[in-house]
């Protein structure tokens, strides 16, 4: 959106006016109107002549009647004009997933070389090695419930705080706060859990010094006027900046200036914020100084207004040196990556000042919906290098008014999938976690995530010596000493709170597919393919025809190999569709073999879910909807990186599970995307048969079979350790065995592959 306005006059005693474009939504189930400002400029007057005011901003995810667009803000009795308002669309950057991947290993990543010293005569393949990133340097805050904070042993909570996190934010700074009065202030809640973090290793950001806007203005503060204010103010800033000495990493020093400006305007004075900062700044020449605003990056609605501000607090040298960029997604507004970065892409343009997600947080009350979400907006924040923080606002339904926002929620800590998708990502995507045997060589290269690291030394499997390292933002090398000391040593070890990362993203339903069959038997076939070409992404496809209904879809590599990238199922013209797709270096091409089968009254609905994160061992879990069970499971992934499907009987769903990234190229990463086959017939019931493992060799296989007078009615495999070759149903001995293949040769200690028939 871009508008021009000009406004004709001012009004006395008023040094600036507002302008906003509103976007309003009625939305069709409540009749309701949604309000969304799409684009603000303040600190405007009539000798600005035409001002640009420009934004962006999605439409809402909920169906609406009309929309209505219009500009609004400058006070009663200011006349203005508006010129060459225009909506246009915004090229959707349909490669920005993809994009992030390689942004974040350029701009997170380093490299690092350690050579180990090895005690004499001692073989170097005595030693295990592994490297494991204990904290990173990028911060990931959250903003703390301050009576919550004490002792590390204290709480749930503050241990919950500590263990994944490396910033936090207090805002009981802020004045509205204050436990005492103007004469003898207290904030004791601030610094006491200022000095708790601090003192577990966590760098705080004060919230707030000032804030413009006055509804957040003590009463008592209300009623002063001219000098008197001033006086209070220049006593409040000194007493604030005394407080934080030494503790803080961040002040928000005026918080959200851009959408009210009470003390401006209350003394007269143009300069009054340009001031406060050289004011703090005389006092503290440590703490980093924050200008914190919203509507900055999530919509973007005031990006241009913060630009021009910052262009101008820069050329006059004030010491602004970070732009706290909120990021209250705005309730029913879809997260979209496009905008935050092309919004970052432009305050990026300011040079030599920080830009900090200071509150971040996201609207829905599908929990899987607002995990989706704020997945999507942490993949776009942290793969912007202009993008230096970011901070989880509402965190806890203990310490919030929205519960459409949290993390956690109960008193008993429980992580919920929005929270557990936030710290899948900073905890297992984007970690570093390396382990090696010296073997005949004594060093270890390696591309990591910057931070804090702990190298951890076994002797012929005991932890001997414990060593850390910090990798910052340039490449480095260094030399560990191994002792010759072989008594076991304590190592450190973090409690896992996302032991399973499993994903529902995108859950959906694929369609319906009925059979027309008046057979009052369960019977099925096997339907194979013809192989696909030898090309990767060449497809191998098969149905059932109109009488049967898919019950199973796998597939087999035909040379026995592991880089096929699986099945889809897709509904064409009412009609399953089971597809198979070829991988790299395959040049016999892929199978996909489908399960078809029919009695009266069968009813399928097939479903996905996914993709899971990019790791391995992330899932991506397709539920079945009530009133139908699950019976067949698959599983597709754009890069061979997959360990199979399997069924969870408890949730009644198909779980797919990533295997660890086959490629080194950051832009190769793909999740697992879960396909679930849920059916409902009279009277009907399965069971699950699996079998051994196979064993460690490219080609080897193992079957099963159902038990006696039962029907298989699916076939699938699951790899913990990667490297299948797939499965299919045959003919042995005159019934259907499922049949699971080894697709690569893997070392000792690894797991084979497991072939699973529903019966």
């Amino acid at each position: 959106m871009i508008a021009y306005v000009k406004l004709l006059n001012d009004l006395p005693g008023t040094l600036w006016q507002n302008i906003r474009v509103t976007m309003q939504y009625q939305f069709v189930d409540t009749g309701e109107i949604g309000y969304y400002v799409i684009g603000n400029r303040g600190l405007c007057n009539s000798d600005m002549g035409w001002i640009k005011i420009n934004g962006s901003m999605n439409a809402p995810e909920r169906a609406f009647s009309w929309v209505r667009f219009s500009i609004r803000g400058p006070d009663p009795g200011v006349n203005f004009l508006v010129d060459n308002a225009a909506l246009y669309e915004v090229p959707e950057n349909t490669n920005w997933l993809a994009d992030s991947y390689t942004n974040i290993d350029t701009y997170r990543k380093s490299n690092v070389n350690i050579s180990f010293t090895l005690p004499p005569g001692v073989s170097s393949s005595k030693f295990d090695v592994q490297i494991r990133l204990k904290k990173h340097l990028y911060p990931f805050g959250v903003r703390v419930k301050d009576t919550q904070m004490s002792t590390k042993a204290s709480n749930l909570y503050s241990q919950l705080i500590f263990n994944m996190f490396n910033w936090a934010t207090v805002q009981s700074y802020k004045w509205m706060f204050d436990k005492g009065n103007l004469t003898n202030p207290d904030f004791h809640n601030a610094v006491n859990a200022t000095n708790v973090l601090v003192a577990s290793g966590l760098k705080v950001r004060g919230h707030n010094i000032l804030w413009d806007v006055a509804d957040n203005i003590p009463d008592a503060v209300k009623a002063l006027s001219g000098q008197e204010l001033r006086d209070q103010l220049d006593k409040h800033v000194q007493y604030m900046c005394n407080l934080g000495l030494g503790k803080l990493a961040h002040w928000d020093v005026m918080n959200e200036m851009t959408h009210g400006l009470y003390y401006e305007e209350k003394l007269q004075d143009r300069n009054f914020t340009k001031n406060l900062y050289r004011q703090m700044k005389t006092c503290d020449n440590v703490t980093k100084l924050i200008l914190n605003d919203y509507q900055a990056v999530d919509i973007a609605a005031s990006a241009e207004e913060y630009f021009q501000l910052m262009s101008e607090y820069l050329s006059e040298n004030v010491p602004v040196e970070g732009l706290g960029v909120e990021g209250h997604v705005q309730q029913y507004l879809a997260v979209d990556p496009t905008l935050i970065l092309r919004t970052l892409d432009r305050l990026s343009m300011l040079g030599g000042i920080d830009v900090f997600m200071t509150e971040f947080d996201v609207e829905s009350p599908d929990p899987v919906q607002r995990a989706d979400w704020i997945e999507d907006a942490m993949r776009a924040l942290f793969s912007h290098p202009a993008m230096k923080g970011i901070i989880y606002w509402s965190f806890w339904d203990q310490d919030t008014d929205n519960v459409n926002r949290v993390l956690i929620q109960g008193t008993n800590v429980t992580i919920i999938e929005p929270g557990q998708r936030f710290f899948c990502l900073i905890k297992k995507e984007w970690t570093t976690n390396l382990s090696s045997n010296l073997g005949s060589s004594s060093n270890i290269s390696a591309r990591g995530f910057r931070g804090d690291y702990q190298v951890t030394i076994k002797r012929s499997g005991v932890p001997v010596q414990v060593e850390f390292f910090t990798l910052g933002s340039s490449d480095m090398s260094l030399n560990i000493k191994i002792t010759n000391k072989t008594t076991a040593v304590s190592v450190p070890v973090d409690k896992d709170y996302v032991p399973k990362c499993v994903s529902h993203r995108d859950q959906k339903s694929l369609g319906l597919q009925s059979t027309s069959s008046t057979n009052m038997q369960l019977t099925c076939v096997n339907v194979e393919s013809t192989p696909s070409g030898g090309n990767e992404d060449d497809v191998a496809s098969v149905t059932c025809g109109t009488d049967r209904i898919m019950a199973g879809c796998t597939s087999y590599q035909n040379a026995m190999l592991w880089t096929r990238k699986g099945e889809q199922i897709v509904l064409e013209n009412g009609v399953a569709v089971c597809k198979a797709y070829n991988g790299q270096n395959s040049p016999a091409g892929v199978t996909a073999a489908a399960r078809c089968c029919k009695v009266s009254g069968m009813s399928c609905e097939f479903r996905s879910a996914g993709p899971s994160l990019t790791f391995g061992g992330a899932q991506a879990e397709a539920i079945c909807s009530t009133n139908t069970l699950l019976i067949g499971c698959s599983s597709y992934s754009q890069f061979p990186d997959m360990n199979g499907a399997y069924a969870n009987d408890t949730a009644n769903s198909c779980v797919a599970e990533g295997g660890n990234p086959a490629s080194t190229d950051p832009a190769e990463r793909s999740g697992s995307v879960a396909y679930a086959t849920c059916c409902s017939y009279p009277d009907i019931s399965c069971r699950r048969v699996s079998s051994l493992p196979t064993t460690l060799g490219a080609g080897d296989y193992q079957g099963v079979t159902c038990p006696y007078n039962t029907t298989m009615v699916s076939c699938s495999y699951f790899a913990p350790d990667g490297r299948s070759g797939g499965a299919r149903i045959i003919d042995s001995n005159g019934g259907d065995e499922c049949r699971a293949y080894m697709g690569d040769n893997l070392s000792s200690g690894s797991r084979g592959v497991t072939a699973t028939a529903t019966c």
